[in-house]
């Protein structure tokens, strides 16, 4: 989504309808993932461990500000500014 957004190259989507996005979609839950990597992080000399989570912590909170951003975008407004609202003459 970003590399369009950004006007980076198109690598396109390995899907062709919704039902396919969203099947993919649940196969990429990050949990299982987080979960790993926090076992690992557990099992580090402290201060690595430590400076591991903070540096993931950092790069995620960065990437979802982005994917925040946008979603705020799509959001229509619950109500209009009525100094946007034409009237008639």
């Amino acid at each position: 989504m970003f590399p369009h957004l950004e006007g980076e190259k198109n690598y396109g989507y390995p899907f062709s309808t919704d039902e396919e996005m969203n099947a993919q979609t649940q196969e990429l839950n990050v949990q299982p993932l987080l979960d790993c990597i926090e076992h690992h992080i557990q099992n580090m000399p402290k201060a690595y461990g430590e400076s591991i989570r903070y540096i993931m912590h950092r790069d995620l909170h960065e990437r979802f500000r982005l994917y925040e951003l946008v979603a705020r975008r799509g959001v229509r407004p619950k109500t209009c500014d009525p100094r946007f609202i034409a009237i008639r003459a």
